[in-house]
């Protein structure tokens, strides 16, 4: 005699089986559907896009270092996301592009010595004191000058 086995609520296991992979497989046909048939809830604002390259900032010391510039096109102040990367400022473009859509001014610049940027580069020594304070090697005075000059008001230079 072929006894057949059975799980705890006294179901055949196959059965058993077949309807947790039917269950799972109807759940997931439901999550798909409604992931492309459900309207995407807009974000609060989504703002066409301009973008500066390579403009140049001046530090203290005289080097030029440069930036890609990506601002909303509207009027009004917006807050500023500055970017400082050795690995070269057009990486950043994706992150520049949804941000200014998103209502920020970013500013992706190339630290001193790669890329587009003047100066010395030296590994693992001036990037981090350029990048532990906001604004890095600029003073208080020069981010505030930066953030006029950079007109987070949306005007232009």
């Amino acid at each position: 005699m072929n006894k057949m086995r059975r799980d705890k609520c006294g179901e055949p296991v196959r059965l058993a089986h077949a309807r947790a992979v039917f269950t799972c497989s109807v759940f997931a046909w439901m999550t798909l559907c409604a992931a492309i048939f459900l309207p995407v809830p807009a974000t609060a604002e989504n703002h066409e896009v301009t973008v500066q390259r390579n403009e140049a900032a001046k530090m203290r010391d005289g080097v030029t270092l440069r930036a890609d510039i990506y601002r909303p096109k509207a009027e009004g102040k917006f807050p500023v996301l500055l970017v400082r990367t050795p690995y070269d400022k057009r990486n950043e473009t994706n992150f520049g592009l949804k941000g200014a859509a998103r209502g920020f001014v970013v500013i992706a610049q190339d630290v001193r010595g790669r890329f587009e940027s003047e100066g010395e580069w030296y590994t693992f020594v001036r990037g981090a004191r350029e990048t532990a304070a906001p604004g890095g090697d600029l003073s208080e005075r020069d981010g505030v000058e930066l953030s006029r000059r950079l007109d987070v008001s949306g005007r232009g230079l």
